[in-house]
Parts: structure tokens; sequence; C-alpha cells
């Protein structure tokens, strides 16, 4: 194989790709006071969660990045996901399967939920948000366009595990508790979903609803905002390599940027640095590489600003500036999964 062709390229837009530059305040939410409890539930049945989420999400890394897509989709932009990286979640002879007792985290510090914006959407099963004048096809802050399943990714966890854990803050400031170290924060949701106890639910009665149990954590101030999804009591499944993983989801998501960055944990390993997504440690030819730069301009090797070329292109009357970098490896590339250019729209 010939040496390859490196691309490090970022769209700097709001509105085009998973690495936006867009601006802008957040759209306001009600901010609920702790006073006003929520009473969760939601109308489900078996089947649905068998369709949208154990036939559809049967593999570990799909489920985490409809969660990653999720925290895309809330303005994050830095998600977590703490795993037991190369591992099989359960055990299984005989035909019996049987838990390790492990543990999926996916954080981000993205918008989040209040406990009221949690009934209302999160546990409204197939809520298409594109189509919701309170929400839309846009991200409130970075005017990200929406990646999420269409109201149904929230089941994929059932696909691998039993427990779905939710805990969330979000909507406006709102005074801190007198406990608290900080003197405002965000309302916050704490849920469990269990997947035994949708199952239980009798289908003969289309008006019963699943009532989720609620967490310890409900109606608390947190200092930030941001989501935290924690799975639990896993089917047979297995965890991806981390480093398989890794090219796995920058191939979706695309490289880090100054406003989203993916990192990944091995929850099994105490002394382990996280491995950030999309970063290219790959060693270059000297006098290849291109440069592209956001104030628009394109360097040549030697520094020779290129007087005729743009870092960017126009679309729809508007100009979509790019960022980063192109070279010849030194070395023959053989990751299919990665090589070549790709420019994520």
């Amino acid at each position: 194989m010939p040496h390859g062709v490196l691309a490090k390229l970022a769209i700097a837009s709001g509105q085009l790709g998973p690495l936006p530059q867009g601006s802008g305040n957040p759209t306001p939410h009600d901010a609920k006071t702790p006073s006003e409890r929520v009473d969760y539930s939601m109308r489900i049945s078996r089947l649905t969660v068998d369709k949208l989420g154990v036939k559809l999400y049967d593999k570990v890394s799909a489920v985490i990045a409809e969660l990653i897509a999720n925290a895309y989709d809330a303005d994050a932009t830095e998600v977590t996901v703490s795993a037991p990286m190369g591992q099989f979640l359960a055990t299984r002879a005989g035909g019996t399967v049987a838990d390790k007792g492990f543990k999926i985290e996916v954080v981000d510090n993205g918008c989040g939920m209040t406990p009221h914006q949690v009934q209302s959407f999160f546990l409204v099963v197939g809520a298409e948000r594109r189509n919701d004048p309170k929400r839309g096809s846009l991200s409130p802050r970075f005017e990200r366009k929406v990646m999420g399943r269409k109201g149904v990714g929230k089941l994929a966890p059932f696909g691998i595990c039993k427990t779905i854990e939710v805990i969330s803050a979000g909507g406006d400031r709102v005074p801190g508790n007198s406990k608290d170290d900080f003197d405002s924060g965000y309302l916050t949701s704490h849920i469990v979903l269990d997947y035994n106890g949708i199952v239980a639910l009798d289908n003969n009665k289309p008006d019963e609803r699943y009532k989720p149990t609620t967490g310890e954590r409900d109606q608390s101030i947190s200092k930030e905002s941001g989501t935290r999804i924690i799975l639990k009591d896993f089917n047979y499944r297995g965890v991806p390599k981390i480093t398989n993983f890794n090219r796995q989801l920058a191939q979706r998501f695309g490289l880090r940027s100054e406003n989203w960055q993916i990192q990944l944990l091995d929850n099994t390993q105490s002394e382990f640095s996280p491995i950030i997504v999309g970063d290219f440690n790959i060693e270059t030819m000297d006098n290849t590489k291109i440069e592209f730069r956001r104030d628009h301009s394109v360097v040549l090797p030697n520094d020779i600003v290129a007087q005729d070329l743009d870092a960017g292109f126009n679309h729809n009357d508007k100009f979509y500036p790019l960022s980063g970098w192109m070279a010849y490896s030194r070395f023959p590339y053989k990751d299919e999964l990665m090589a070549g250019v790709r420019i994520y729209c």
C-alpha cells in the first residue's frame, strides 16, 4: 500500500457536521422549584421495547453511540464513556445468563433536563423533536442538526441490559440549598427504568402506565447541567476493545474540536489514562503538510500562503470554513476504517 494521504479536517459550522462552531445562548426552559414534584410515568408496551430496543440495538457499540448522539443533541461539549473495555458483560452457561456486576456510564455536560422535561419528553416514546415547535431540529446553543433516532434511542440500552438509570440536571438556574457549597444550580431528575417492570405490564390494559423508580437525587440541585446514564444488569454482550471502539466512534462522530470531545475510560483499570476519540498520532513526511486555518488561509509546505485558495466552501450563499491539516504519512496506513480523506457534513 503506498503512502496514504491523511486528513484532519473540521467543518466549522453551526449546521453542518458533528464539529460545529455555533454560538449563542441556550433556549431558556421552564425552571420548576423542588417543591413541584413530578409523578413520573410512561405509556409503553413490551412489544414496543422489544422492537425499538432489544431487537433494534443488540451491540454495545451501537447503544453507546446512540447515547452519545443524544448528548450531542443536548449541546454537550464533553462526553465521557466509562465501560469495561474488551470484556463480556455477562456469562452464559447451559442457557443461563449471569450478570458480572459491570457498569457502563455515559456522562455529558449538555443542557440536561429538569424533572418536568424528563416527564414531557424523555418518557414519551416516539416523540419526534424535529416536529416539536418547542425543541425543533436544531440544538438550542450551537444549532447542531440533531442526530438522535426520532425519540426511540432512549430505549436502545434495553438491547443490552435490564436497568437504565438516568440522572439529569437542566433548565434555568435556581437557588441552591443551604447545605450546598454553591449559590445556584440546576434542578435534577433521577429515575431508574427496569425492563422486567415494563414487560410485566398487562398488554390487555392499554391505558396502564409504567412508573419508573425515583432515585435519591431527584429534585436535588446540581452545580452544573448535564446528564449521566448508567447501565446495569447486562445480557450476554461484549464491549469492543478500546482501540477498536475509538476508531468506530471517530468514524461516526468525527474529530474533537473546541466544543466537541469524546473520551473513553476503561473502568476495569485503576490506573488508566482516558483516550480522546479522534486523536491521530501519526508520523508524517517532511514538507507535505497543508494547513487549513481559521482565518480562511491555506498554508502550503515551507509556510507558503496560497494566494488563490480559501480554507472552506460556499453552500447556499453561506461560507463554511475548514480547519485542520492534510499530509502524507511517513509509513503505510493500513487501518481501512479510518484511511483516506473524510469530511463530515
